[in-house]
Order: structure tokens, then sequence, then C-alpha cells
């Protein structure tokens, strides 16, 4: 079931199938901004990603003995969520570990997530809870919001570009294999002040843009053609910059993911509590975190 928010300026739908955004729609001007799946291209929209984040080295890790199969991004994103709570602006929608989930990722956990819609902001909070009293939890957990790019019918992709908060030093980014596996080498991505002009050889280049410890917390999607904008800001440690890779095709989205946590290294040696990135979380407690999508109307 889709179910739908509103604030003066946004109407936004949520599914309780992955508790994965669906549309961001301005009722200012009509204009949709989160990516609608057109075939041949992704048919994700805004997935939700835990326990873990992208791919783990064979699909698979070690726990205490045991080995466990994960597909890429988790779980979370084919689970059916229970709405928890609904208001015009507000919702909350809630997973709990099951028999299920336990097949692959054997701990007892709840996993909250609630969105606010307050004029022209978005806001995407997740809670991650230990629900074991005796045993230390191992997870990662982000997200996977494309936008439309280009967002209007007169414009393409290369007349976008990406405009990251002003930081100090290079803008360094690991390379990930075709397995999505991270590498040891980081190349540097050069910028015209601040700003990656879309280009999609970049995506041919880099398979995704992967920035570990990201120097900058906010990133926005910008057009030299029009005035609309989408800037996400955020806290968590990482992020990756990614659309789709195919010959000769175009596909009309760029996906801004901020993760609290990494895919497997080439070198991992499979064992869940040494993964890079991992989270540790203590029985009975809880990790929160949020980011937000703004829409602007600045000039382009």
């Amino acid at each position: 079931m889709t179910y739908t928010l509103e604030s003066r300026d946004l109407i936004i739908e949520i599914s309780d199938k992955g508790a994965e955004l669906q549309s961001i729609h301005s009722k200012i001007d009509n204009t949709e901004f989160l990516w609608q799946i057109k075939a041949p291209y992704w048919t994700g929209r805004a997935p939700i990603l835990f326990p873990i984040v992208c791919s783990l080295k064979d699909g698979r890790y070690n726990l205490d003995g045991k080995s466990y199969e994960m597909p890429q991004h988790g779980f979370a994103r084919r689970s059916a969520f229970k709405l928890i709570k609904r208001e015009k602006s507000a919702a909350v929608f809630e997973l709990t570990s099951n028999d299920e989930t336990k097949k692959s990722f054997p701990f007892d956990f709840k996993l909250t997530i609630t969105y606010l819609v307050i004029n022209d902001t978005v806001s995407i909070e997740y809670k991650v809870t230990n629900l074991s009293n005796n045993i230390e939890m191992f997870f990662n957990i982000g997200t996977h919001e494309a936008y439309s790019c280009p967002i209007n019918d007169d414009e393409c992709f290369e007349d976008y570009y990406l405009e990251f908060e002003p930081f100090e030093g290079k803008l360094m980014a690991t390379e990930i294999t075709s397995e999505g596996l991270l590498e040891k080498n980081q190349n540097e991505i050069l910028l015209d002040n601040f700003r990656l002009n879309l280009d999609y050889d970049i995506f041919t280049k880099h398979k995704t843009l992967v920035f570990e410890n990201s120097p900058f917390k906010s990133v926005t999607l910008k057009s030299i053609k029009s005035k609309q904008a989408i800037c996400v800001d955020f806290n968590e440690p990482h992020v990756g910059i990614w659309t789709q890779h195919q010959s000769g095709g175009r596909p009309p989205f760029i996906c801004i993911e901020p993760w609290i946590g990494l895919p497997d290294e080439v070198i991992s040696n499979g064992n869940i509590e040494d993964k890079k990135g991992i989270i540790k979380l203590a029985p009975n407690e809880s990790l929160v975190n949020e980011h937000t999508i703004t829409i602007l109307r600045g000039e382009g």
C-alpha cells in the first residue's frame, strides 16, 4: 500500500514495501523530483539499505563459525513494513526481526523509518534498535534515493552538475569493482569550484563514486537551464553517487546515497565483525540518524 503525506509545498508518497519513498511532487509547479521508473533502466526509486550497504564479497558473511547469504543492499527494501503512525505530514514505519530475516541476519532488531515533510523539505529518519539483552549486533544502514536528471523535458543529463558543500583538500573517490567491492586505490575527482559537471563518461570510468569519510555533508543537484534544484543534507559518514551504466543508454536519473557503512573490500576476510565500516550496536541500544531532501527554486 502507498501512503501520501503533504506540506504547504510538497506531496510525497511512501510504500509500505521497504518503507520506500515513491514520489516527491511539487504543489507549486507540478514537478516530480524523484526518479519514476522507466524501462529499460533501474527499477528502484529510493530503497532503504539494511542490514548491509551495497555488496558482500561472494554474497555472504561469517559470524560465530556460521556462513550467511545476504542479497545486495540487504533485505529491508523487499520487506513489508508496518505503518505505526500517520498524520498529514508525517508517517512512521516499522520492521522487526522474524523467522525470515533470521535466515540471513540472526539478530533481534527493530528498524523504524520516520518521514516528515515540512514546507519544501523531506526528512528521513531511521532508528535501529538491538532488541537483544546480551548479544552485540553488527549492521550497516543507508539510503539509495534516485532523482530525476533531467528534471524537465527540455533539458538533458549534461545540463546538470553536482555542487558540493565547500571543503578543504582534494576530493578522493575509492575505486569499486564491477562486482561492487572496494579496492584500495583512490582517485581524485576534479571539480570546478566545488562543482562536478555530470557526464555519463564519469560512470563508465567509475562504476560508483564512493566517498569514504566524506569531507562534505551537502550535495545539490542543479541545472544550467532551470531554477529548480535538489539539496541533500546528511551527517552519515559516507556517500555514494551513481547512475546506471548501460551501453548506448541514457538513464535519466542520478543517485545521491548517504551511508552508514561501506561495500565489502576486495581483500575482505568475510567476517562481519572485521567488515570495513561495520556498526557494532550494544544490547538494548539504538542508533538514530536522519538526512533531508530540500527542493530549491533559486537561480540555476
